[in-house]
């Protein structure tokens, strides 16, 4: 099945994945994420109140749950002491459940997007007043980073997507973990922000400019 799929122009977004099917006889490319796509704003919107530090897992495998509650305590408590809001959302509504009872449990304010197309509007504000985003959950953290907010993914030990398509990108240095050393960890991202920030917008031009080359070879240029 999966070379039938290579002849119809397969791909996939990390060397990681890329290896796994060579070693299975296929070869295919590397294509960045779409998201990368995105315009890049390289400062947050002057947005209204206090600026905000974006909270938004997944639990992918059911049992996140006793990592993310102590993880998100942690990382609350070091906004707070930035002068940053900590907010809790969710990107996609599979995550509303997870996210309210983690709100709840942790003392942080939820912001509900609502599950309907006239999110767009505030779910971009919310983007554009964020300084940070601390996720595990790949297009929150583009689209949020896109936006002008430092996207540092918290990550199980055994999740790999995100991490792979971060350090395919150049910027495996913002990765974090769940657990005790969160606070100490993210803090020394947020100290050298700017830095990560200028990594952040090299990668989202360089793999725009790969998306677009690679659209050029396979489809032709854009007329």
């Amino acid at each position: 099945m999966l070379k039938g799929l290579r002849r119809r122009g397969l791909s996939v977004r990390d060397a990681r994945s890329q290896q796994v099917l060579r070693d299975a006889g296929i070869e295919v490319p590397v294509v960045p994420d779409l998201a990368f796509l995105q315009p890049f704003q390289s400062t947050t919107s002057e947005g209204t109140g206090q600026p905000l530090a974006l909270i938004s897992f997944r639990d992918q495998r059911s049992s996140l749950y006793p990592e993310a509650l102590p993880t998100t305590k942690l990382l609350a408590e070091l906004s707070r002491s930035r002068g940053l809001r900590p907010v809790i959302t969710w990107q996609v509504g599979h995550d509303a459940d997870f996210s309210r009872k983690l709100a709840a449990d942790a003392g942080v304010d939820l912001v509900e997007l609502g599950l309907t197309q006239s999110r767009l509007g505030p779910a971009q504000a919310l983007y554009d007043n964020a300084h940070v985003i601390f996720s595990n959950r790949l297009h929150s953290l583009l689209i949020a980073g896109a936006r002008g907010a430092l996207p540092v993914p918290v990550l199980d030990a055994r999740e790999t997507k995100v991490r792979s398509v971060f350090e395919e990108a150049g910027l495996g240095a913002t990765v974090c973990a769940f657990g005790p050393d969160i606070a100490e960890r993210a803090g020394a991202l947020l100290d050298e922000r700017a830095s990560h920030m200028n990594a952040v917008e090299t990668a989202f031009h360089s793999n725009a400019t790969r998306l677009q080359q690679f659209f050029d070879q396979h489809l032709g240029p854009a007329r």
